[in-house]
């Protein structure tokens, strides 16, 4: 799209510089999977873990389940491409751990 094309998000405000925005989030993306990546070395991080180093321990309980499920999805892709691995304690409680190898970059372009 060319650069000057209005944008009009589902919220906030209307916008010029999709490219720029979409590289924001790109960015953004991969700093949260360092993030989760780094909690995993770890080798037993629970998906709270992850979320607290993600979003902080004072999650407003409005906005958990937002910052959990986050945070899952980002545990999720990791695991799809090899660099995090699950296990399940014998009381239910799934553990993350990093598994040494690399994850692929988030999708560029």
């Amino acid at each position: 799209l060319p650069e000057d094309t209005l944008v009009l998000p589902s919220h906030g405000l209307p916008y010029r510089g999709l490219e720029a925005r979409l590289d924001q989030l790109i960015r953004h993306h991969d700093e949260r999977l360092a993030t989760a990546l780094a909690v995993t070395r770890s080798g037993a991080a629970t998906g709270r873990d992850v979320m607290v180093a993600m979003f902080g321990a004072n999650v407003a309980v409005a906005q958990m389940h937002f910052a959990i499920g986050e945070s899952l999805s980002h545990l999720r892709y990791l695991m799809s491409e090899g660099a995090v691995q699950r296990r399940v304690r014998a009381d239910g409680v799934q553990l993350y751990a990093a598994t040494g190898a690399a994850a692929r970059p988030a999708a560029a372009d």
